[in-house]
C-alpha cells in the first residue's frame, strides 16, 4: 500500500508481496494462463519501489491491456468478473500514478473508470479504495466538500471491514476535510475514531499523527484541557528516532497551549527542543515558522530585542527554503518589531511584507483559476459519460426494438411450416 505523508492515496492491492519482483518476472517466463499473468503483472506494479515509476507504469500497462483483450472476447461470467476486477486494479493504480506526477486529470479519468467497473461487479471493499483516492484528488484541490462525499461514500463501502490500517486512514481524511472547512468540532470526532481504530490496529504512526491533529483542532476551539490531554499522550512517544519529525511538531502545539496559558517560559523551552528535533532530523525548513512563533512569543513578552533576533532568523529560513508566504508573515512580524525600536528599517520591512503579499495573492489566484478549470473539466468529464451511457442504453433498446419484428417473423415463418407441413401429412392419410 502506497501512501503520502499526509492524505493517504491508497492502492487496490489483494495480492501479497511476499515475493520479489526478479521472482515474479520469471513467472512471467513460463508458458502461463492469462489469468495468472495479469496478476502477476499487478503484484511487480505493487511490489516495485514508488521511485521507480516508469517500472510502475509499465506492469500496469501490460495488464490492462491483457486485461482489456480478454475482455474482448466472448467470456464466463465468472471470467468476465475477474478480469474486469483486475482491469479496476490497474486502473486505479494508474490513477494513483498519475496523481503523483500531479497528472490530476488523468488521474480523475482513471479512478472514475475503476469506479465504475467497481460498482458494476460490485466489488465493495475496493470500490472503497477507489472512492477514496478520486477524494484525495479533490482535497489536493482543496474541494472539501466534493472529498468529503466520496470519503463516507468509501466510510459506508467499508462498513465492519476488518482492515484497520485503511479505515482509520478514511476517518482521519474526513476529520481533516472538516479541519480544512474550520468545522473543528467534527473534525474532532472523525478523528476521536479514527484514533480508536488506529489503536487497535496498533498502528503507532498513524496514532501519533491523529494525536496532533487532535491537539491541533481542540487549541482552535480554545479546549486546553483536551488539548493537553491529547499533548501528554503524543509525548510518550518522545524519544523514538522513527518519530522525531511528528514529536517536534507536538511540541511546537504543545508551546501553543502553554502560550494560552500564559506560560511563556516552559513555552520557550518547547520550542527549543522542537527545534533540536528538527535539526537532527534534516528538516530544516520547517524551522522558520517555529523561530517565527518564538519571535512573537517574545514581543508579547515586551523582549522586543530577543523578538527581533527570532525574526530575523526565521526570515534568513524562509528566504533560504524560498517559501513566499513565510517571507510575507516574517516580514509583517517584523515591521511591528521595528516600529516599537524606532528602527527606520521598518520601512525596508513594509515594502518587502506588501512585494510577498502581492507574490502569495497572485499565486493563489493562479491557483484559484486551474482548480475553478479542473472542476470545470471535471463536470464536463461526468456528463459527456453520462450522455455516452444514456446514448449506449438508447441504442441497446433501438437494437431490441428492431429485433422484435424480426422474431415475430421467424415465429409466424416456423408456424406457417409447421401448418403446411400438417396439412400435407393429412393430405397423405386421406390418399391412403
Amino acid at each position: 500500500m502506497k501512501n503520502s505523508i499526509i492524505l493517504f492515496s491508497l492502492l487496490l492491492c489483494n495480492f501479497g508481496f511476499a515475493q520479489s519482483t526478479d521472482s515474479l518476472k520469471q513467472i512471467l517466463k513460463g508458458n502461463i494462463h492469462d489469468t495468472t499473468r495479469v496478476k502477476v503483472y499487478l503484484q511487480i506494479a505493487e511490489a516495485t519501489s514508488e521511485d521507480q515509476m516508469e517500472e510502475i507504469i509499465k506492469y500496469t500497462l501490460l495488464g490492462k491491456e491483457l486485461d482489456e483483450k480478454n475482455l474482448s472476447n466472448k467470456l464466463s461470467e465468472k471470467l468476465k468478473i475477474f478480469y474486469l476486477h483486475n482491469l479496476a486494479n490497474q486502473l486505479n493504480n494508474l490513477g494513483w500514478v498519475n496523481n503523483q506526477k500531479h497528472k490530476l486529470f488523468l488521474a480523475y479519468d482513471y479512478h472514475r473508470r475503476a469506479i465504475s467497473i467497481l460498482r458494476e461487479i460490485g466489488h465493495k471493499d475496493d470500490l472503497a479504495t477507489g472512492l477514496f483516492n478520486l477524494g484525495t484528488i479533490y482535497s489536493n484541490h482543496h474541494d472539501a466538500d466534493n472529498a468529503l462525499a466520496l470519503y463516507k461514500e468509501s466510510l459506508e463501502m467499508l462498513g465492519n471491514s476488518n482492515d484497520g490500517a485503511f479505515k482509520w486512514g478514511v476517518l482521519y481524511s474526513i476529520a481533516y476535510a472538516y479541519e480544512e472547512k474550520k468545522d473543528y468540532k467534527q473534525a474532532i470526532q472523525y478523528f476521536e475514531q479514527a484514533l480508536a481504530i488506529a489503536k487497535e490496529s496498533h498502528e503507532e504512526a498513524g496514532e501519533l499523527m491523529i494525536l496532533n491533529e487532535l491537539v491541533y483542532s481542540c487549541n482552535e476551539i480554545k479546549d486546553t484541557t483536551s488539548s493537553l490531554k491529547y499533548c501528554e499522550a503524543a509525548l510518550t512517544y518522545r524519544g523514538r528516532d522513527e518519530f522525531k519529525s511528528q514529536i517536534a511538531n507536538t511540541l511546537s502545539l504543545y508551546a501553543r497551549i502553554l502560550e494560552l496559558k500564559k506560560n511563556f517560559v516552559q513555552a520557550d523551552k518547547a520550542y527549543e527542543q522542537s527545534k533540536k528535533l528538527l535539526k537532527e532530523n534534516g528538516e530544516e525548513w520547517q524551522l522558520a515558522t517555529l523561530l517565527r512563533n518564538q519571535a512573537y512569543l517574545n514581543y508579547r513578552k515586551n523582549n522586543v530585542k530577543v523578538a527581533l533576533k527570532y525574526g530575523l532568523e526565521a526570515l534568513s529560513y524562509s528566504k533560504r527554503f524560498r517559501n513566499n508566504s513565510g517571507i510575507r508573515d516574517d516580514a509583517k512580524l517584523l515591521v511591528k518589531i521595528y516600529t516599537k525600536l524606532g528602527n527606520k528599517d521598518s520601512v525596508v520591512m513594509q515594502q518587502l511584507f506588501l512585494q510577498m503579499e502581492d507574490s502569495v495573492n497572485l499565486m493563489r489566484a493562479e491557483q484559484d483559476s486551474a482548480f475553478a478549470k479542473y472542476k470545470r473539466e471535471y463536470k464536463a468529464y461526468d456528463e459527456k459519460q453520462a450522455t455516452e451511457k444514456l446514448k449506449e442504453n438508447k441504442n441497446d433498446s433501438d437494437q431490441q426494438k428492431e429485433k422484435a419484428p424480426m422474431i415475430l417473423y421467424i415465429i409466424s415463418g416456423v408456424v406457417l411450416v409447421l401448418v403446411c407441413i400438417f396439412l400435407i401429412i393429412k393430405k397423405r392419410k386421406k390418399s391412403n
